[in-house]
């Protein structure tokens, strides 16, 4: 089965942001629970120095650095979303006017833009789910997955693309 598909700018920036919530989600969790025991422990750190317990000094310290921790790691995710929307309005520039290929045979699925190819046995998908409209396909050595969209192939080849995928996958 092969689908060729204009490139659609508006999936693409949902399938690229939702990849990077995938990615650094837990990161950002754990960011926010660090800064919120932070300013829990600081609380409590100041009312054991204002009760005279010479405890809070400790406490308030290990607070800060706490606090200091999430403020360096939410940086950090800032610093990579920023990036990620670079490398995504760049990719947009750079094929705005071609065409996808996706190409499921036998053997592989295969992706093509221009200048671009990716052929992926179908022994290297480890997993697949259907989320807002979308198979997800994990791949194994990629540490990756691929993102096919019910409105980019429309209705009839989504359905055909889910019944492959369902036979070529063995969860």
């Amino acid at each position: 089965m092969k689908i060729e598909v204009d490139f659609d700018e508006s999936l693409f920036r949902h399938q690229q942001a939702y990849r990077f919530d995938n990615i650094w989600n837990n990161y950002r969790k754990s960011t926010e629970n660090k800064f919120i025991w932070g300013l829990i422990l600081l609380a409590f750190g100041i009312m054991l120095v204002l009760g005279k317990a010479m405890f809070g000094y400790i406490i308030c310290g290990i607070s800060l650095s706490r606090l200091f921790d999430s403020w360096s790691n939410w940086n950090t995710y800032k610093t990579k979303k920023k990036v990620q929307e670079e490398l995504t309005n760049k990719y947009i520039l750079k094929y705005i006017d071609y065409k996808q290929i996706y190409e499921l045979t036998d053997e592989s699925f295969n992706f093509t833009t221009p200048g671009y190819y990716q052929k992926i046995d179908w022994s290297e998908f480890t997993d697949y789910k259907l989320e807002e409209n979308q198979i997800i396909i994990d791949i194994e050595n990629y540490k990756d997955y691929a993102i096919i969209d019910r409105q980019e192939v429309g209705d009839d080849n989504f359905e055909l693309i889910k019944e492959i995928v369902k036979a070529r996958i063995i969860l």
